[in-house]
């Protein structure tokens, strides 16, 4: 087939023409074609990547630039101008005119060393504005290296930064705040994403737990706390707070690294970004254990209190119904004495919160009218020893029923008697530790034993052998009275509020039963 037009081929850039057989030269046409193709498909890359290039240089918050490889400036991106209101810089005087004075010889000596060894440019500056403000810029220059490898340009960026390190040192500040906040509280502080994660704790938390918050962060209650009840419970409240979308006011237990259980008072708020979405649970827990213990206590000792009322109440109606007198101003006397005895007894005990009662001071508000004026009259001896309450109310009426004894028919009634009350603490081996009491009188009149007891003897004697569960012995020597008990000091505080109180009031109810001489 032979075309009589004229055929023209892009060869290499050789311009043929001429008359051809087109099936001699198939090769040649399609290779023409293809070349021809790929030089469009080129230049059509090409322009992309200028357009790419030119939208890069031009991003609002850098500029570029390009030297040669002794530093002369080939470009700079037109965002110079529009930064600084300078024209483009060729030299570096005109560079350093837009750089804040104390920082070009900073810059200038970090260029000079990225010169020197042919390694990258990396600097922040504060770089001067058109409006006169100087804004913090980052510049970095990295080389373009040639075939022997030595640097034959430079290409560059300068990036407006301020407001990013504005921002970050906004956040170093808000993060040493929360640090600051969270050494220097007891409270534990903490922040949980929606799945329960761990966002952050304070060092409160760490010490509490034994762990490093390294070792916490990024994970769940049920991850690390090796309490799984108490890690089901903890996020159940979460999720309440969450389902709830506001501060929940709610009480949390958690054991610690030590093994003690603590009750903590929880204060606990969704976690929101700055758009308002909720994110998270945020919460501060302040440990109530103290407060808590202390509200048991006064609520066992109201209790206690309002038991102890009623027992006094039965013993001081026994007493009023027990005493027998000659005349009306006997009997006031007598019930008066007891009633008072008694009193100091819990006066005694409500200071100490219901404690207890020190021995050597019952004994001495018993005892102090009787010494007055001679201090060689009465003699106490003995180590010192906070009595329980029940001991307490008992010795009390113990001692002053025989103080009464001792005043009108013992060695207190004539003014050469004597009074010497000792006791000491002592214990078996592998038994529970006991007080030994004695009372023994010298000086008094001659004594003789009655033939029947009174009032007082039966009430002494029941309550040191019932109520205290003690030994008595009481030994009416004509030389004066002696009266030994051994007690037990071990009494639970349960068996004396529920008990031995209790015990007071049956055994003074028996004297009632029986009468008194």
């Amino acid at each position: 087939m032979v075309v009589g037009a004229a055929v023209i081929v892009c060869l290499g850039g050789i311009l043929v023409q001429g008359p051809w057989r087109l099936i001699a030269l198939p090769a040649i046409g399609y290779l023409g074609f293809v070349l021809l193709r790929r030089a469009q498909q080129s230049e059509a890359a090409l322009l992309r990547v200028e357009e790419n290039y030119r939208e890069l240089v031009d991003l609002p918050l850098q500029m570029t630039f390009v030297t040669d490889g002794d530093g002369r400036t080939l470009h700079v991106g037109k965002r110079w101008t529009e930064w600084t209101g300078l024209d483009l810089p060729a030299t570096t005087a005109e560079w350093s005119e837009a750089i804040h004075p104390d920082d070009r010889e900073k810059v200038g000596a970090s260029w000079s060393h990225s010169m020197a060894t042919g390694t990258n440019q990396d600097v922040e500056f504060r770089l001067r504005f058109r409006d006169g403000r100087y804004r913090r810029a980052r510049g970095r220059a990295v080389p373009q290296r040639g075939a022997s490898g030595t640097v034959v340009r430079w290409i560059g960026q300068i990036e407006d930064v301020h407001d990013q390190r504005a921002a970050e040192e906004q956040l170093r500040q808000t993060a040493s705040l929360l640090e600051m906040i969270g050494r220097s509280t007891d409270s534990l502080i903490y922040a949980k994403d929606l799945d329960g994660r761990m966002l952050y704790g304070n060092r409160a938390l760490e010490q509490l737990t034994g762990m490093r918050m390294a070792d916490i962060l990024g994970k769940t209650d049920s991850e690390w706390n090796s309490n799984p009840a108490e890690a089901e419970a903890l996020q159940a409240v979460d999720q309440q707070v969450l389902a709830a979308g506001r501060t929940q006011d709610i009480e949390e237990v958690f054991t610690g690294a030590d093994g003690v259980t603590r009750h903590y008072r929880s204060l606990k708020s969704p976690l929101k970004d700055r758009s308002g979405k909720v994110i998270g649970v945020v919460g501060v827990s302040t440990d109530i254990t103290e407060a808590r213990e202390a509200e048991e206590r006064e609520a066992l000792l109201t209790r206690e209190l309002d038991h102890r009322a009623k027992n006094l109440l039965a013993v001081v109606q026994s007493v009023v119904a027990l005493t027998r007198a000659g005349s009306l101003d006997e009997f006031k006397a007598a019930v008066e004495g007891r009633i008072l005895a008694l009193g100091r007894a819990h006066s005694m005990l409500a200071a100490s919160r219901w404690e207890g009662a020190d021995l050597l001071s019952l004994l001495n508000e018993e005892l102090a009218p009787y010494g007055e004026g001679e201090p060689d009259r009465i003699h106490l001896h003995g180590p010192s020893l906070l009595l329980k309450p029940a001991a307490a109310q008992s010795i009390g009426l113990i001692a002053h029923e025989l103080a009464t004894n001792a005043v009108k028919y013992g060695s207190l009634s004539s003014p050469a008697g004597r009074l010497d009350v000792r006791w000491d603490i002592h214990a078996a081996r592998g038994n529970s530790p006991r007080l030994r009491f004695a009372w023994v009188e010298r000086g008094g009149p001659p004594v003789e034993e009655r033939s029947r007891s009174g009032f007082g003897s039966r009430l002494i004697r029941s309550s040191v052998e019932r109520q205290l569960g003690g030994t008595l012995t009481m030994d009416w020597n004509r030389d004066g009275l002696e009266v030994r008990f051994d007690i037990a000091l071990d009494r639970s505080r349960h068996d004396e509020a529920e008990g031995e109180s209790g015990k007071s009031v049956k055994t003074v109810a028996r004297l009632v039963r029986q009468g008194a001489a």
